[in-house]
């Protein structure tokens, strides 16, 4: 089980600029001082308990998060899926605010998981994009 769920959180590592673990109620388990340096908030306030769509201004941002995110996490989902140690992933892009109330955009790759304790829990990677290729931002600069 960790050795899995280490391989998860290095991809996502790898892949993304913030990666945090939401529980079964996806509330941020543990700090995430990366989540807290891609929105601007202050490094000494903690992000742990909060709701990752807290950081989401657009109510059709949280709900498709939602969706996406914790669309399995009934017990009877959770019952049927086979075999208890299956995990679903993603990806899907969506809008978040940072503590300037600027908005970014931001792809949100995630997989479920169950915890040793048998909750499903996610990892979730978040990386910041842009919606022109950079090689069109490159000419648009030249001009």
């Amino acid at each position: 089980f960790n050795s899995e769920r280490s391989a998860m959180t290095d991809l996502l590592t790898l892949m993304s600029d913030a990666v945090v673990e939401l529980d079964h109620d996806l509330k941020i388990i543990e700090h995430s001082p990366k989540l807290s340096a891609m929105l601007l908030s202050d490094q000494r306030s903690c992000n742990a308990g909060m709701q990752l769509q807290h950081f989401m201004p657009a109510e059709e941002d949280r709900v498709r998060f939602e969706a996406h995110i914790g669309d399995c996490d009934s017990q009877e989902d959770l019952e049927n899926l086979e075999p208890p140690t299956a995990s679903r992933s993603g990806a899907f892009h969506t809008t978040m605010r940072d503590s300037m109330n600027s908005r970014m955009q931001v792809e949100i790759l995630f997989v479920h998981f169950h915890s040793i304790s048998g909750r499903r829990q996610h990892l979730v990677g978040i990386r910041e994009f842009m919606d022109q290729p950079v090689a069109e931002l490159k000419k648009f600069r030249q001009q």
